[in-house]
């Protein structure tokens, strides 16, 4: 923590920052970085319990965890461009809370399965995962990048 704040004091005081902080001004930037932030730690815990639930929980070998994981990626793969076509569209704050909300809601299904559980109830929570994810990262990227001013995109 205390790296981290001195990174920013170093920062404010450089001519070419490496990451202009007055940025953060802008409040659609601070707001989108940080729901990125708080999405990214959920989409990396994500992932990582759920292996561990199909290797300790339900014994399956690494290998046909990882395997299991592999829907999840797909869908992030293809509906992630597809959803940031519905932004330039439609804007990006109905896509974004509702990548969130599915997000919230997979996390929410995966904290009711058990040893009894099969991977079809597993599955539901990736896939909802999945779907939230690609609902949510290219909106909200657009609309953070939208927010800055075009001189200090280059």
């Amino acid at each position: 923590m205390v790296f981290f704040i001195a990174v920013i004091f170093v920062e404010l005081r450089q001519k070419y920052p490496t990451l202009d902080m007055t940025l953060f001004k802008i409040r659609a930037f601070a707001a989108g970085n940080l729901a990125a932030f708080l999405n990214f730690l959920g989409f990396s815990c994500g992932p990582f319990l759920r292996s561990l639930y199909l290797q300790l929980i339900l014994g399956y070998s690494a290998l046909k965890a990882g395997v299991l994981l592999i829907p999840m990626e797909i869908i992030i793969l293809v509906l992630s461009p597809i959803s940031g076509k519905l932004a330039d569209k439609y804007g990006s704050r109905i896509l974004s809370t509702a990548g969130l909300a599915l997000n919230a809601s997979a996390l929410i299904w995966f904290s009711t399965l058990n040893e009894k559980s099969s991977y079809g109830s597993l599955l539901i929570s990736l896939t909802l995962f999945g779907f939230g994810q690609a609902l949510f990262a290219s909106p909200n990227m657009r609309s953070v990048m939208g927010s800055v001013p075009a001189e200090k995109r280059e």
